[in-house]
């Protein structure tokens, strides 16, 4: 099992007391270090730490869960070296006394060579016994982890600036796939109506890129149109899965995205368990993991709400509330005349929400609420309160299918853009028209 320099420094047996072992066994191992310099490795830990974490997207419940196991390695070091630090003074004077008897005649030091023996085997017992302890904490936070993530820990190296390296899903900005950003990314694009990803594809793949390159630099036009390539043929496969298989297997699909050699996993044992304690059962993960998932959460994504709109044409799961608001809202509609301006019967409106309440589905009624947009906007009903009405629609509907449609950050196929551009019309028919097409998009989503 591998451990840090830094986190075995933790276990005074492999600081103090261990260097007469490894004078012993790797005369090759004591390199000259600069004193003083300390704060600046701890820096360098921490920075590598930060970029792994940047590249595997632990969710909250991970991180927290890795912090309670990180704090309960850390108790455990605690425990192993406590009972050497406080006989510190004899074994200090132990070894000292056998490096001392080295200096005179042979066979001086026989005594002390076993008193030092002894030592060193209570040293080695502790030793053993704390990297068992650990190596089963380790295990636990690798069960924490996605395999893909697992992935990305193996081949990360240590470094302040990520290179270029799309073999690497860390230094292109991707994250493990089985759930965070490259799930979502994963329905998003299953979740798509065909019409609208013919269309709109490439502006999605587009901003995969362009988030590659934010975090690893801008790419050649051969390495870009290669990757725009696969990421067309992986999107490709996971939009001909069929629903059955997409439930199963989202996962592996998501994972599919981050573009490397999954052969490397399992062709150097249980190293990569090595590098899993390394990174994340030490003092800079103690460090590092709490003010990271602070500023996750101060970052989370927030979807723009700017509307001043009421909830009339909300969609909501509960399809019964939801039908009889939108009932009670024709009703309010006719009594100001709509019925004079040329609308079909209210009963006739008010069996089309009937009937799609009846299947439970609120993507079913969100059809029947658009086809009663429409009647109403036939019928010559003010174009604000239709109006009103499709931006209510939008929003309800991309919120209940729980895909980032309308976000300002992202807006992973423009439509944030649209609606604003709508929004922003010069004529409340421009606006209609812009905020009309929008909606007959969205509607048809799937729900996952």
């Amino acid at each position: 099992m591998y451990i840090s320099p830094r986190f075995t420094g933790r276990l005074i047996l492999l600081v103090a007391f261990l260097l007469l072992q490894l004078s012993f066994t790797n005369t090759a191992r004591a390199l000259p270090r600069v004193q003083g310099m300390e704060e600046l490795e701890e820096l360098r830990e921490e920075i590598s730490l930060l970029n792994l974490l940047r590249g595997l997207y632990l969710s909250e419940d991970q991180i927290t869960q890795i912090c309670e196991i990180a704090v309960e390695a850390n108790n455990a070091v605690k425990s192993t070296a406590s009972p050497i630090l406080r006989d510190k003074d004899v074994i200090v004077a132990t070894f000292a006394d056998l490096r001392n008897k080295l200096f005179q005649a042979p066979g001086q030091e026989t005594q002390s060579q076993q008193k030092a023996q002894q030592i060193n085997d209570r040293l080695k017992e502790a030793q053993e016994k704390a990297l068992e302890h650990l190596a089963k904490l380790e295990t636990r936070v690798t069960r924490v982890m996605t395999s893909a993530q697992l992935e990305i820990i193996e081949g990360f190296v240590p470094c302040l600036i990520p290179p270029r390296d799309l073999k690497n899903p860390v230094r292109v900005g991707q994250a493990g796939a089985a759930e965070g950003p490259l799930a979502r990314m994963t329905e998003l694009i299953y979740a798509t109506p065909e019409d609208v990803w013919s269309e709109r594809k490439m502006i999605l793949l587009g901003k995969v890129v362009q988030k590659m390159e934010e975090k690893s630099g801008k790419l050649s036009d051969s390495m870009r149109s290669d990757l725009l390539s696969r990421l067309t043929e992986t999107a490709k496969k996971i939009r001909a899965t069929d629903q059955v298989d997409f439930a199963l297997k989202k996962g592996d699909l998501a994972d599919e995205f981050l573009l490397i050699d999954h052969t490397r996993r399992g062709a150097r044992g249980q190293e990569s368990l090595g590098k899993v304690g390394k990174w994340f059962l030490s003092e800079t993960a103690l460090r590092i993991l709490p003010r990271w998932k602070d500023a996750m959460a101060a970052g989370m994504d927030q979807v723009t709400e700017a509307d001043s709109t009421n909830d009339d044409f909300k969609i909501e799961p509960n399809t019964s509330e939801m039908a009889n608001r939108l009932k009670s809202t024709l009703a309010r509609l006719y009594r100001k005349g709509g019925k004079n301006k040329g609308l079909p019967p209210l009963e006739q409106i008010q069996n089309r929400i009937d009937k799609a309440e009846k299947s439970k589905d609120p993507m079913e009624l969100a059809h029947a609420v658009l086809e009663t947009i429409d009647s109403l906007a036939s019928a010559g009903i003010a174009r604000h309160i239709i109006n009103k009405a499709l931006v209510q629609l939008i929003r309800g509907v991309s919120k209940h299918l729980k895909l980032p449609l309308i976000n300002e950050k992202h807006d992973p196929y423009g439509f944030f853009a649209e609606l604003k551009r709508a929004q922003d019309a010069p004529s409340p028919e421009e606006a209609f028209q812009g905020l009309r097409k929008l909606a007959d998009m969205i509607v048809r989503f799937k729900k996952l």
